[in-house]
């Protein structure tokens, strides 16, 4: 029995400390894989820990099967509910394409596509770094280009796996019409034109794994953390209930 409460145990830590690394590193909390090693085993030996410090009560009184049914029945519930905010989303890279279509309002003086800034989940992209076509440039630490009237100028730019990617442009009278692709499917044309120079930032999903298996482990991982959650707090309010039973009688 003492061999199956440990592995039960230990399997619960194991799945509870896997299920908040990989969470932390799907949200891009955690990046380096020693980060994330070190995020396991620190989860992990905590605990196991608060576990084995509990294991003795845990051995001589246990749960009630009325509690047992409240903490399974409120888990469940809750990771059907709100499970979906907890899921674990692998990224994986992301081809962007930049079309300057050669267009440009009617009220525009030209029709050019200036690019200041590009972020990966808040990670500065070195412009500088990414290899231009013959119709962009590199001016003043911006890309630009100057299409010719209804001729498109392209430009595919390599981003590593994000959540989220940022692309900020510059809007201002000499400013066409530009393209957004994402794997080659259109995700939003912008018209920059404006009397007035401004920014403009255009925000794109980074390219997610989309895995039935991720999912199911996802509400399955978040659902034995709840319960272990809750058996730990019901755990504490029975000691605490029997140090004061005890305190009492002691009067």
């Amino acid at each position: 029995m003492k061999k199956a409460i440990k592995f039960i145990v230990i399997f619960s830590v194991f799945t509870q400390s896997l299920y908040l690394t990989l969470y932390l590193f799907s949200n891009n909390i955690t990046n380096l894989l020693l980060d994330n090693i070190f995020i396991f085993l620190y989860f992990f030996l905590m605990g196991y820990i608060v576990f084995k410090i509990l294991a003795k009560f845990c051995l001589e009184k246990r749960l009630k099967l009325k509690e047992t049914m409240v903490i399974m029945l409120v888990s469940f519930a809750l990771t059907i509910t709100y499970g979906n905010l907890f899921e674990i989303n692998i990224y994986t890279d992301n081809v962007i394409k930049i079309v300057a279509t050669g267009e440009k309002n009617n009220a525009a003086e030209s029709n050019e596509v200036w690019i200041t800034e590009i972020l990966a989940d808040n990670t500065p992209i070195e412009l500088d770094s990414i290899i231009l076509p013959d119709e962009w440039y590199l001016n003043d630490g911006n890309l630009v280009t100057y299409p010719a009237s209804d001729i498109a100028n392209e430009l595919d730019i390599n981003i590593p796996a994000a959540k989220q990617i940022e692309i900020e442009f510059i809007k201002h009278p000499w400013s066409g019409k530009v393209q957004i692709y994402l794997e080659d499917e259109l995700y939003e044309e912008i018209d920059l034109y404006s009397v007035q120079s401004d920014n403009i930032i255009c925000l794109i999903d980074g390219n997610k794994i989309d895995s039935s298996i991720l999912v199911v482990l996802s509400y399955l991982f978040c659902f034995i953390l709840l319960v272990n959650v809750f058996i730990f707090f019901f755990k504490i309010r029975s000691i605490l209930k029997l140090k004061y039973e005890d305190a009492k009688h002691e009067k």
